[in-house]
């Protein structure tokens, strides 16, 4: 089979295609159509170690080392991740920031030692780019990024802190969840197994411009009570938590099924909570093929690469593998079969 990929189309209509800036050039000179997402502008210079690289090696090289992630508005998504080792049961982390417009990636020192590896999805609230609320702890690094000092609070210390911080109250970090929990609905979503969720109009257009702006099409010729959604019932539940600002509940098949929906519905954030769960995530073969699926309709080669390298390992494991993949459509099996030939090449290059 070719090493190269035939252009990728996607089967899904709803999605508004989003062209590509960035070319990846394979040895046999074939180029690959890849998606950049850009940094925001950001008047003040980020600190750390500067080192040029693509954003895929950079997403590559932190995937199964992050532990906790946060984004600062007009800066980007700062990760912190696991860096070094120090004798037995010692670890620490570093933060990472990738800077899109000039291709290179931030790093810090390091921020601390555990003795045990922090909890993946830890909380992390940046309050600018030198000062960040990690779990329980305060870190607050110089403007280079080469020293950091740190302070712990109790939970409760810390929730308030975050509050605090972030200039916001009790109220204002649970407020719509409350509205959902104790005012009245006036509108339904409905999933694609035909369950409903009930939730408020007004706080749907408020928090999701996507919802806005399909209501008022669908309303210039009728009013409308309910609206169905191409998704599960349990993703629909994840979707709706998170724009109620509660905590969420994301097993790893919300999280493929969001790869396509939180891009398809216009939701940055959401759609980068999904991608930490699912790279951070051991997979079995019917997860790494419904997420290979589900990148695929959505055009994301990063997340697909590395769907598709996980399906490449496990594929001798697997007893019936044409009954595993008979769902699939022909353009899928086709784009399927050429990136699990890539992923192959590349291992055999690799070693």
């Amino acid at each position: 089979m070719a090493e190269t990929r035939e252009t990728r189309n996607t089967t899904d209509t709803t999605m508004t295609r989003t062209r590509t800036t960035r070319t990846r050039t394979t040895r046999t000179g074939t180029t690959r159509t890849k998606k950049q997402t850009k940094t925001p502008k950001n008047p003040k210079p980020i600190g750390g170690k500067r080192t040029e690289c693509t954003r895929e090696d950079f997403e590559d090289e932190i995937k199964d080392r992050i532990v906790a992630q946060c984004s600062l508005k007009d800066v980007g998504i700062f990760y912190i991740v696991l860096c070094e080792r120090k004798g037995p049961g010692w670890l620490s982390v570093c933060l990472q920031f990738y800077n899109d417009e000039e291709g290179v990636v931030h790093r810090s020192g390091v921020l601390g030692w555990w003795r045990r590896k922090p909890k993946t999805g830890a909380t992390c609230f940046a309050i600018d780019q030198n000062t960040f609320l990690f779990d329980s702890t305060l870190l607050l690094l110089d403007a280079n990024w080469e020293t950091c000092s740190s302070r712990r609070f109790s939970a409760q210390t810390r929730l308030g802190m975050a509050h605090f911080l972030t200039k916001q109250t009790s109220v204002h970090s649970t407020g719509l969840s409350r509205i959902r929990n104790t005012a009245g609905s006036d509108f339904k979503l409905m999933s694609e197994e035909g369950e409903t969720v009930e939730v408020h109009k007004a706080v749907l257009q408020g928090v999701w411009p996507f919802f806005r702006d399909m209501l008022r099409v669908k309303q210039e010729n009728e009013p409308q009570h309910r609206i169905k959604l191409p998704m599960p019932k349990s993703t629909l539940d994840v979707l709706m938590s998170y724009l109620y600002g509660e905590e969420l509940q994301m097993e790893f098949h919300d999280a493929a099924n969001l790869i396509l929906n939180a891009r398809m519905y216009n939701l940055p954030e959401l759609l980068e909570l999904a991608k930490t769960k699912v790279k951070s995530e051991p997979m079995d073969f019917q997860q790494a093929l419904l997420l290979w699926q589900k990148s695929f309709r959505a055009q994301d080669e990063q997340v697909r690469d590395h769907a598709s390298a996980r399906i490449q390992q496990l594929m001798p494991a697997v007893d019936d593998f044409k009954r595993e993949i008979q769902h699939l459509e022909k353009d899928e099996l086709v784009a399927l079969f050429s990136d699990v030939s890539v992923a192959m090449a590349g291992k055999m290059r690799a070693e």
